[in-house]
Parts: structure tokens; C-alpha cells; sequence
């Protein structure tokens, strides 16, 4: 999964034609999206994570100045991954538990 999102982040075009900016955009935050929810997301390290989300914050501010569907599409995807992170809090905490616990039983 690190290898997926460090490859998506790091992509950099060249915009030649603002209807194809339009059309990446989306696309680039779907796989983002789909990294957070899939069964293997658990295993995205937190900076990775930050990583996702600041990656999509920045296709929301890039999106106050291209066309309504963008800024739509990139809005929602900030919105669906900001839940997804919350939802795992829970799961965080209790991996940090076991964790400490584990560390000083020892």
C-alpha cells in the first residue's frame, strides 16, 4: 500500500489542456480514497496517511478555481477520508495499547 500511495502523491503532470487536469484529478483522489478503505488500509503507516490527506486537501484548493464537477468530486473524497481516518481511531488506540502494555510486561 505504501508503494500505491507514494506513487499516486508523487505523480506530476503537465497541464496542457484543463479539461484533462479535470479528468486526472478525480482519478488520482479515487485511488487515494479506495487505499483508506480497503481491508489492507490498517496497514498504511500514519505518515502515509497524512500523506492522503494532505494530498487531497490540496486538490481542494486547487479545485476552487477549476470547473464545479472538480471541486464537487474533490470535496466529497476530502469528506469520505477524513471519516475513514476517525473511524479508525479506535482501532489505532487499541493497537497503541497493546503495544505499551506489551512494553512494559517486558
Amino acid at each position: 500500500m505504501a508503494a500505491v500511495v507514494d506513487a499516486i502523491t508523487a505523480c506530476r503532470f503537465e497541464v496542457t489542456d484543463p479539461a484533462s487536469e479535470e479528468a486526472v484529478l478525480p482519478r488520482v483522489l479515487q485511488v487515494l480514497l479506495a487505499c483508506m478503505c480497503s481491508r489492507a488500509a490498517p496497514a498504511i503507516a500514519n505518515r502515509h496517511v497524512c500523506t492522503i490527506v494532505n494530498t487531497c486537501f490540496r486538490v481542494v484548493q486547487q479545485a476552487g478555481t477549476k470547473g464545479e464537477l472538480l471541486q464537487h468530486v474533490s470535496r466529497q473524497t476530502m469528506q469520505e477520508v477524513i471519516r475513514t481516518v476517525f473511524a479508525r481511531l479506535q482501532d489505532i488506540d487499541v493497537t497503541v495499547l497493546s503495544t505499551s502494555r506489551h512494553i512494559k510486561s517486558n
